[in-house]
Parts: structure tokens; sequence; C-alpha cells
């Protein structure tokens, strides 16, 4: 049936928690993902499509059309599947939040605001971003990056296209308000990414976490 995250009881479920967002970027292929089981994790788009993962994410966001229409069968089962569409419409085994695509991350805006949660992503959004906004509402307290390259080289999975990067500066406004957001709600947000182009989340190495 359909899953409202709005009345659900996963609203700030993880308080004092972390969370470890996985990417798709080629780094995660020299990553130490094993040491990752039992942890929470959150994978994203295409990331399905990766045999070398070692575990099940405990979440998965899909937010762009192209993302639904390639990927969405693929989500692993065990996962806790997270969705953003316009309009907010029904899917079936999802908890899917409203795109606000007239309100992106870039120009300050912030989507869980209290039990609401709408999702503010423009029309060049990362993959991180629904990621960062759902991971505040879920109340983890510690949320770390990985495989966020962004430097244009394609993807850990098969296939994978290089992606351009020309929405280079967008993507790093919306990750600076994604670092105020937490900042101001107490929480820690790190980027463990080795050699990664987005500069405005301070990098953490991932052995100094764990």
């Amino acid at each position: 049936g359909y899953l409202e995250m709005g009345d659900s009881l996963y609203h700030n479920a993880y308080v004092g928690e972390r969370l470890f967002f996985l990417a798709t970027g080629p780094s995660l292929k020299d990553s130490p993902l094993e040491k990752l089981q039992g942890e929470h994790t959150f994978g994203v788009s295409g990331l399905c499509a990766w045999t070398g993962l070692p575990f099940e994410p405990t979440f998965y966001g899909l937010g762009e059309a192209m993302q639904w229409k390639r990927w969405e069968n693929m989500v692993p089962g065990g996962s806790i599947k997270i969705g953003a569409l316009e309009g907010r419409p029904s899917k079936s085994g999802w908890f899917i939040v409203d795109r606000r695509l007239s309100m992106p991350l870039a120009l300050g805006h912030w989507g869980p605001h209290g039990e609401e949660y709408f999702w503010t992503a423009g029309a060049n959004s990362a993959v991180y971003e629904i990621a960062l906004q759902a991971a505040f509402w879920l109340g983890f307290s510690q949320v770390y990056l990985l495989g966020e390259d962004q430097r244009g080289t394609g993807h850990v999975y098969e296939g994978g296209n290089q992606h351009s990067l020309v929405h280079a500066s967008t993507i790093e406004l919306a990750a600076q308000t994604c670092l105020r957001e937490y900042g101001k709600g107490g929480r820690a947000l790190f980027n463990c990414t080795p050699n990664s182009a987005l500069q405005s989340i301070p990098y953490k190495s991932l052995e100094s976490v764990l």
C-alpha cells in the first residue's frame, strides 16, 4: 500500500545514531565497505546495479524521473524505500515525498520541517540531496558521505556514463544549505570521499570514523 512518511513512526526514529550515505562514484571500489556491515546505510540512484556492494542498504532513494524508469525494479527488497515525485502520487512499497522543483536547495530552501517533509530540489539536483534531507527528517545525528566524487568520472556500476560538471556550482550551493541546516540542528555532516570535488562539506577519513 501507499506509505505516508508524515504519518509514519520513522520521524526522528534515529536520533543519536549515524548514517553512511553511498553515492555512485567510482571511489566506492576502493572503500572498505565491508566495515559498514551492521551500520545504517543509504543508497541512491544506480547503486543497485553495482554487484560489488557487500550488503543491502538500510534505506534507498530515487528522485529524478530517469532514475525511477531505470532503477525502480532493481532496488533491493530489504531496503526502506524513500522516493520523491512531484504531486506525491501513490506508489506501492515506497515512502513518497513531494518533490518541490520551485524550491531548490541551491537557493537555500530546506524540506524537513517538523513532521512535515517535502523534497526541495531544482531541475539539476545531485543524488545526495534526497538522502541528506531524508536523513535529517529521520533524526540521524551524524551523516557521512561516500562515493561523492563529483569529478565527472562516471559511476561505480558497469554502464555508468560520465556525467557533466556543468552544474558543479549549483551542487556546491546545495551542499552549503545542507551543512548549514545540519549545523543549526546540532547534527554532524562529513564527506568521507577521498579526493572529492565537493568542497563545501568538510572531509573526514572513513578510517577515522570507524
